[in-house]
């Protein structure tokens, strides 16, 4: 099951418990936009180290394979996975109706301390996702550097069937 199933499961209970006193429902978003986002941080570490393993296992390259493709293709992928958790976190505030929620505490808690809060938390989250993406994305460049080194220094390194021996 992946994280946005997760979190849609998430966003139905909330929508489904429809938290009747104003003031409680916003403690409880608070909490559970943190908890969301320690969800998020957790899978992007997972993912990472999933990165980090693509990128130590040793692909062999034949005449057929592009440098290192099947790495390549498999790391695209997780970035894939991150760029997804990224959208599914960047649309949190419409999900769970923070507007909403803005408007039944409109007495109790200021409009600008329910932004505040909610959108610190998450940028706070948005900006950990977009390391976590940078650190995939240096992990590829530098291992498809090595490789792209490494056939390169294949291709150009003599090879005994072109050496012809003159008599």
């Amino acid at each position: 099951m992946d994280i946005a199933t997760c979190f849609t499961k998430i966003k139905h209970t909330w929508t489904e418990l429809s938290w009747p006193e104003p003031e409680e429902a916003f403690v409880i978003m608070v909490k559970l936009t943190e908890d969301m986002g320690k969800i998020a941080l957790m899978y992007c570490r997972l993912i990472e180290e999933r990165a980090e393993e693509l990128s130590f296992k040793d692909y062999r390259v034949n005449s057929s394979d592009s440098i290192s493709g099947v790495r390549s293709l498999q790391l695209c992928v997780v970035l894939n996975n991150m760029k997804q958790l990224r959208e599914v976190i960047s649309k949190l505030p419409e999900d769970l109706d923070w507007q909403g929620l803005k408007e039944e505490t409109a007495n109790m808690i200021s409009g600008d301390q329910i932004q505040h809060t909610l959108l610190t938390q998450l940028e706070i989250i948005n900006s950990s996702i977009n390391k976590k993406i940078e650190g995939v994305i240096q992990t590829l460049a530098q291992k498809l550097q090595a490789d792209i080194k490494k056939h390169i220094d294949n291709l150009s390194a003599p090879s005994d069937a072109n050496i012809s021996v003159v008599n």
